[in-house]
């Protein structure tokens, strides 16, 4: 490999500072993201590298009637900055707003059928759960403040096919804490024996202590079919 070729690398790579000043002169801000790129006020795309040249290229060449619409450096453009920097806040607020409400759904669904695993009983049931559910929350909603509440429970999803899934990925959640505690334990001890489930089926029942140094020891029972 030449030494030129060594020496290459990726532009859009480079650990360069977003300048306040371009947001003024090119409508472009620098979300609070992690691994972000500058983005467009205007138009809402990003530019790959935080570089001057790219950021200039994009507003004058997608952009070209927004400096005779609002001049630089008037009161006219610092107001339609302000009210571009204003509304892209207000839709990520709306946008975070969104992805916390469904993930308190998603962590009810998760919780809810973690329930029902517990006690064995089948995922068909979740659905009847779930109607169990919004039937004592309307019966018992006095007020309209519940009312967000019930519209929520209705939007968790139950359905055989999703508790199949969730209870999939909780089982692999397990799983990997279980795998992380035996490679950094200092001492583990396994049992196992042989059992039956609540149907007389025979089942692999597996002990598993895990002794790590400077805290306290796990424990954990894993059965087989």
């Amino acid at each position: 490999m030449s030494l030129s070729k060594g020496l290459k690398r990726k532009v859009d790579g480079e650990n360069r500072a977003f300048k306040e000043d371009w947001t003024a002169n090119y409508a472009f801000i620098l979300p609070d993201f992690i691994n972000t790129k500058p983005l467009c006020l205007i138009c809402n795309e990003v530019v790959a590298a935080c570089k001057e040249y790219n950021i200039k290229r994009h507003h004058e060449t997608k952009h070209d009637t927004f400096k005779v619409a609002f001049p630089p450096k008037t009161e006219a453009r610092k107001r339609k900055i302000e009210a571009l920097t204003a509304g892209y806040a207000h839709s990520s607020r709306i946008l975070v707003r969104g992805l916390t409400a469904q993930q308190k759904v998603t962590t009810a669904s998760l919780k809810a059928l973690r329930v029902l695993a517990k006690h064995n009983r089948p995922f068909t049931d979740a659905e009847d759960f779930k109607e169990v559910m919004v039937t004592v929350l309307e019966e018992l909603a006095t007020d309209k403040s519940m009312d967000g509440v019930i519209v929520s429970v209705k939007q968790v999803s139950l359905s055989a096919r999703s508790a199949i899934r969730r209870i999939e990925a909780l089982s692999d959640a397990v799983q990997g804490v279980i795998i992380k505690g035996l490679s950094q334990a200092n001492y583990f001890s396994l049992a196992i024996d042989e059992s039956t489930d609540s149907t007389d089926v025979a089942q692999n029942a597996s002990m598993l202590d895990i002794l790590m140094e400077r805290s306290s020891g796990k424990s954990c029972c894993l059965l087989f079919h």
